[in-house]
């Protein structure tokens, strides 16, 4: 009877503990994606030993079962883990990728028919190896700037010329005293996965026969994407679209909240790290980033990615994304704080809504109207995407790539944004 007593309290204290495990892993890698590691570390690796020291003690031939429910589940799932990677099933655009090179791959080949290349850098790489006296919003200069592959239309990865700021623009748009508009926002902005001239800023610049400026880049959030306007704004721009991405804003968000010098921006409203005359230090710190932490992440990143599951992580969080409300009260704070900016220098903001590709799949978190509520209540004028474009479609999918557009869905979307701003 004892023994069994045993058992049972054996096999209740090594459930709770599985169940703190996950936990700890749902927040480490879904709550924080990742950017928490380091905090989370130490409790992770106590959950462990204690739940190892309970398979040991309830190893014998009357209590197995949990033992082989455990295993069968570890097995399982890495077995699904395998097959994904195996494939190389691309999971946001659920396609096999036309390149199985990985980036860095593809940039090295590359390298050896033209020095001039580059790899493009993310600010999302920097806030995790942060220098916090420092932090910048762009790419390396004047170089041909390899992107991304999202295969489809592109075929390939995509590349583009990048101007005298590190930017996805002509260098001569920077020579113009007047600006008919200017386009901060994330990705979809860049002109991820796509090249000129099928990126928004590019059409909009065909539309509209004016000068346009692109201060986009991919892995930026609500808090980036307003330090940019704060360092990079010029007084002879007459339009900013702010273009907001349903998908990841908030998660972007969330995850600069931690950054302690973007949070300067939106509590100093004469903070400026003068970036415009720091582009050599800029280069430097991006090239430093392929040339190492690239390389480090590179040399072990398969083995680490399975182990972490990566490719099963990434297909859970496709079907169920999580969007942090929580951090609305920020949101609002910094569209207000960019707003008055943007009035400050005689120029029109305008909110540009994009809608990711899983509001037209099932069980979609619809967070639009809450988002809509606050730029109205700014008073800023919403153009909503979603209305204007893609709900006018029989299929909306077949605008999309993968997380990004196709070439007719980048152009439907930039001549939407034109005729409402003009």
């Amino acid at each position: 009877m004892k023994i069994k007593n045993k058992n049972i309290l054996i096999n209740f204290f090594l459930i709770f503990f599985f169940i703190i495990l996950f936990y700890l892993i749902y927040k480490s890698e879904y709550i924080w994606v990742g950017t928490q590691r380091k905090y989370y570390l130490k409790y992770f690796i106590c959950c462990i030993i204690v739940i190892i020291l309970f398979i040991f003690l309830s190893f014998n031939d009357k209590n197995k079962y949990p033992i082989i429910i455990i295993i069968s589940t570890i097995f399982g799932l890495y077995s699904f883990e395998g097959y994904l990677t195996f494939k190389k099933i691309e999971i946001v655009s659920g396609k096999k990728s036309f390149d199985n090179q990985t980036p860095l791959e593809f940039y090295e080949n590359q390298k050896k028919k033209d020095d001039n290349v580059v790899l493009v850098t993310y600010p999302i790489t920097l806030q995790r190896i942060q220098n916090n006296n420092f932090f910048y919003f762009s790419g390396i200069s004047k170089k041909k700037t390899i992107h991304c592959n999202e295969g489809n239309e592109v075929y390939g990865f995509s590349f583009y010329q990048s101007d005298r700021y590190g930017f996805n623009n002509p260098d001569e748009e920077w020579n113009n005293e007047e600006i008919e508009f200017l386009l901060t926002g994330d990705s979809s902005t860049h002109g991820a996965c796509i090249n000129r001239p099928y990126d928004i800023a590019s059409n909009i610049r065909f539309y509209s026969k004016k000068n346009v400026l692109n201060l986009g880049y991919s892995g930026n959030g609500p808090l980036n994407e307003y330090a940019v306007l704060r360092e990079y704004l010029s007084p002879g721009v007459k339009k900013v679209l702010w273009i907001y991405n349903e998908g990841n804003d908030l998660i972007d968000l969330k995850l600069e909240l931690e950054v302690k010098l973007l949070n300067f921006y939106l509590n100093d409203r004469y903070f400026s790290q003068n970036l415009k005359f720091k582009q050599d230090l800029i280069d430097n710190y991006n090239q430093n980033i392929i040339n190492n932490i690239y390389r480090k992440i590179e040399k072990y990143k398969n083995l680490i990615d399975f182990f972490k599951l990566n490719n099963l992580r990434s297909l859970l969080f496709s079907i169920a994304p999580n969007h942090p409300l929580e951090v609305l009260p920020q949101f609002k704070s910094i569209l207000k704080e960019a707003n008055d900016f943007v009035s400050n220098n005689n120029s029109k903001l305008f909110f540009v809504y994009l809608p990711e590709k899983g509001r037209y799949l099932p069980k979609f978190q619809d967070n639009k109207e809450k988002i809509k509520k606050i730029i109205n209540e700014l008073n800023i004028e919403f153009i909503d995407i979603d209305q204007e474009v893609f709900k006018q479609e029989l299929d909306p999918l077949k605008l999309f790539t993968g997380a990004h557009y196709t070439k007719y869905g980048y152009q439907k979307i930039s001549y939407k944004i034109y005729e409402k701003t003009k």
